[in-house]
C-alpha cells in the first residue's frame, strides 16, 4: 500500500483552507526531536514487543525530561555559570524547536489529527483501488480528557520555562545580561498581563509576541477545548 494526500480534496466545493492548513501543519509536526524518536523507536521495536515510544507513558516522560532541563538550565544561568557561545546557540535551538514542537501538535491534536483518516489514500499498487472507498471509522479517541488537560497545564509550565531559557541563551550570546528574562516577567507575558514596552530589539519584540500569541492559543482555544470533556459529576444540590 502506498500512501498519498488526497489532492482531490481541494475542489470549488470542499474548498481549501481546512485541506492547506492540514497539510501545512502535518508538514510541519514532523520538524520535531519527539516525532524522530518515536519514528526511529517504531523501526527499532518491530516484532511483538511494543517500543516505550508507542505507549501513553513516552509523551509523559518527555515533557517532564524537558521540564526538567529547562529548569536546569534557568538555574545554570541564574548562578552566572557562563555557557560557550556555541553551546548557548545550541539550547537557544532546541529551546525554540520545543516550543515550535508543543505548539503544532496541540493544533494538530485540536483541529487536524481526527482528519487523518479523510485527508490520505492508501493505493494497491496491484488494483489501484482506494482504500478511502472502504468504510472506516469515522471516531477520535482520546485516552482521557483529564490526563489531556494535565498534559496541556504542564505544557503551559513548560513554555513559560522554555522561553526564560531561550531569553537566558540571548544574554549569553549577545553578551547583554539585560536581554534575560525572569520566570515571573516570562509568566506575565504568557498570561497576556503584559507588553512589549520593556523589551528593546526587534528579536526580542518578535519572541515576546510569539509567546503572547501562544498564550492566547493555550489560554482561550486549547485548555477550554478539552475542559468541556471532562466527565460530569454527581451533585448533591441541583
Amino acid at each position: 500500500m502506498n500512501l498519498k494526500f488526497d489532492f482531490s480534496k481541494i475542489n470549488k466545493d470542499d474548498g481549501f483552507i481546512v485541506q492547506v492548513l492540514y497539510l501545512t501543519f502535518f508538514v510541519l509536526e514532523r520538524f520535531s526531536v519527539f516525532y524522530w524518536i518515536r519514528v526511529i523507536g517504531k523501526r527499532i521495536g518491530k516484532g511483538d514487543n511494543k517500543p516505550i515510544t508507542e505507549t501513553y507513558i513516552f509523551p509523559e516522560i518527555w515533557v517532564v525530561f524537558n521540564i526538567s532541563f529547562a529548569i536546569i538550565v534557568i538555574n545554570l544561568i541564574k548562578s552566572n555559570y557562563t555557557f560557550p557561545k556555541n553551546v548557548a546557540i545550541v539550547i537557544f535551538a532546541y529551546s525554540f524547536l520545543r516550543v515550535v514542537e508543543m505548539f503544532v501538535y496541540q493544533i494538530n491534536v485540536l483541529f487536524f489529527h481526527r482528519l487523518n483518516q479523510y485527508m490520505w489514500i492508501e493505493e494497491n499498487d496491484e488494483t489501484n483501488v482506494k482504500a478511502s472507498d472502504s468504510k472506516k471509522d469515522d471516531s477520535y479517541v482520546l485516552k482521557s480528557a483529564t490526563r489531556t488537560i494535565i498534559m496541556l497545564v504542564l505544557n503551559m509550565i513548560e513554555y513559560v520555562l522554555q522561553f526564560s531559557v531561550m531569553f537566558g541563551c540571548l544574554s549569553v550570546i549577545f553578551d547583554n545580561p539585560a536581554i534575560s528574562m525572569s520566570l515571573f516577567d516570562s509568566f506575565k507575558v504568557f498570561m497576556l498581563s503584559s507588553g512589549t514596552e520593556n523589551v528593546e530589539g526587534q528579536l526580542l519584540i518578535n519572541l515576546v509576541n510569539f509567546e503572547v500569541i501562544i498564550g492566547i492559543f493555550m489560554n482561550i482555544l486549547c485548555i477550554s477545548r478539552f475542559i468541556n470533556e471532562m466527565p460530569g459529576v454527581r451533585q448533591v444540590d441541583k
